[in-house]
């Protein structure tokens, strides 16, 4: 572990609020993946290695000795000081003010910490199921957590001992808390790994129970389920197995002599050489038998399938670990994954759509929020205190991500760029003039039926990560696809903590702007889609998408 300064110190004070705040910076061989809810503290994940940004220092601090990941929710407290995560041997991770700590894992083969309340006091995660005749592999969990980091021993959460289907579920995980401890997020994946939707664990009292949010979404239609078929337990016959002692013994030498010839064609041993008739007319009814029960097998598994797939089609499921929750533990957003009955099923890559579900977790509310486009659902990411969503696409070989925002009346993503301008005018240009880069990308052409490379310009706004106040935002840039000196590395921009705030009730208007999708603001906007800015008079700002004819 090393710590290297970076950057400068910030601005000097006595000038006006928004030029107080520091310079954007850019951070090399740094891919910003979490960030602390007051925005003090910016950790980066790169294949299993993990660096600290501290914003106020400037200094990054990187773990080169330790592989290691950041747990998957909510893993860093309010003020940065406690990080939790898991080693590629799913062993327990916590840093603690930027030293590594020696974790017990109270002989756990798997314990993963995944997200810790504001506080530090309590943690989330799961751990490999004790009872081995139970088919569920994978059991969620709370533990307390002191504030030198010693984590006790984990304290196993209620969960259903049955999925969707009457089977036992393949793992009950425990990822996202809130800062109270007493609500914690996570997911259900069914025994055959094929469906995962959302389980709730609350605390009332000092006593826990769960709920599944998403029950009414599963089979709507109320189709009838099918009845898994039994174990196939008929075992294939052989022809050594209607031979006589001799002739099997003599068939095996024969077997064993043609192996080490080559395997020469000519010299293949035909087991009916060492039988009599008898003996393969009873192998080949035997054998017929057995086929027969095969088929008849194979025929109710496909009918097993095909009726389950019919019940998954109109259900809705959702998409591992594509989820997140508020710290107040008010609000959760999470993908579902519904089949796209418009996609072309030779293209496995477009027969999903992925649309965002909100969860409000005072009432149990399930609803779908995020609107008829962008076309590449964002998977969501993070969602602040007011309810604003940070979502970004999926990334993959070859696939750069795109971030969005949904304001807090969820109606629908607006890009990162535009939205950012709306909050941070300065920022939202420098984005632009810096990570505006020249991009190859490998175009097929259906005329030629040949592979084009084709130059343009794109805005690489990344994986974004946000404070909860939009005083500090940063993201993770894959730099390999236009850069030769560093392979990633991320920005921070810093503006006037000015996200969307709650009004309020006797606060006036002051001021409303609009802009369109690209981040210009239009005078008198019409016939389109906008970004409405209000300001009010207690200095909140309300941010939304809005619709104008």
């Amino acid at each position: 572990m090393k710590k290297t300064l970076l950057f400068s110190a910030l601005l000097a004070a006595g000038i006006p609020m928004f030029a107080q705040t520091a310079d954007p910076v850019i951070v090399p061989e740094f891919y910003s993946s979490k960030i602390s809810p007051d925005g003090k503290i910016i950790a980066s994940y790169i294949y299993d290695q993990v660096a600290i940004y501290n914003v106020d220092t400037k200094e990054i601090t990187r773990f080169e000795d330790v592989e290691m990941s950041m747990g998957n929710g909510n893993c860093i407290t309010k003020d940065g000081r406690i990080i939790v995560g898991f080693t590629p041997m799913d062993q327990p991770v916590v840093i603690v003010d930027g030293v590594l700590k020696d974790v017990d894992n109270h002989d756990y083969e798997v314990f993963i910490l995944h997200g810790i309340t504001g506080d530090g006091s309590r943690a989330v995660g799961i751990v490999l199921n004790s009872n081995m005749d139970s088919e569920t592999m994978y059991e969620p969990f709370y533990v307390e957590v002191s504030a030198d980091g010693t984590v006790g021993k984990p304290n196993i959460l209620p969960y259903p001992k049955k999925d969707w289907l009457g089977t036992e579920p393949q793992y009950c995980s425990a990822v996202w808390i809130s800062n109270d401890g007493k609500t914690i997020l996570g997911q259900v994946k069914d025994n055959s790994g094929m469906a995962v939707y959302p389980i709730v664990y609350t605390e009332k009292d000092g006593e826990w129970s769960y709920s599944l949010p998403s029950e009414s979404l599963i089979n709507p239609n109320k189709l009838p389920y099918p009845e898994a078929p039994e174990e196939f337990n008929l075992q294939p016959v052989e022809p050594t197995d209607f031979m006589t002692p001799e002739k099997r013994e003599a068939y095996e030498q024969a077997m064993a002599d043609w192996a080490a010839s080559g395997y020469d064609y000519e010299l293949y041993p035909s087991p009916a050489e060492y039988m009599t008739d008898e003996e393969i007319e009873a192998y080949n009814k035997a054998a017929d038998e057995y086929n027969e029960a095969a088929i008849a097998y194979n025929e109710k598994v496909a009918a097993y399938f095909e009726a389950l797939q019919e019940i998954m089609n109109q259900s809705v499921f959702f998409f591992q670990n594509g989820f997140t929750m508020n710290g107040e533990g008010t609000l959760a957003a999470m993908s579902a994954e519904i089949e796209d009955p418009d996609a072309d099923p030779f293209d496995w890559n477009s027969t999903t759509l992925r649309p965002t579900y909100m969860l409000d977790l005072t009432t149990g509310d399930l609803k779908d929020v995020s609107g008829k486009d962008p076309e590449d659902y964002p998977l969501p990411r993070q969602i602040l205190s007011d309810g604003t969503v940070i979502g970004c696409t999926p990334e993959g070989f070859g696939v750069l991500p795109v971030s969005y925002v949904m304001g807090p009346k969820h109606d629908g993503y607006v890009d990162f760029p535009t939205y950012l301008a709306t909050v941070n005018p300065a920022g939202a240009t420098w984005l632009k003039e810096n990570f505006t880069k020249e991009i190859e990308e490998e175009v097929y052409n259906d005329q030629t039926g040949e592979w084009d490379f084709i130059t343009s310009e794109k805005l690489l706004a990344g994986s974004v990560v946000v404070s909860d106040d939009w005083s500090v935002v940063s993201a993770g840039i894959h730099a390999y696809i236009y850069s030769m000196d560093v392979s990633f590395e991320s920005y921070v921009i810093f503006g006037e903590g000015s996200g969307i705030e709650s009004v309020a009730s006797d606060a006036s208007l002051v001021s409303k702007k609009y802009y369109d999708l690209n981040g210009l603001e239009v005078k008198d906007p019409s016939n389109g889609i906008y970004v409405e800015r209000a300001v009010y008079s207690d200095g909140s700002v309300v941010t939304t998408k809005t619709a104008k004819k």
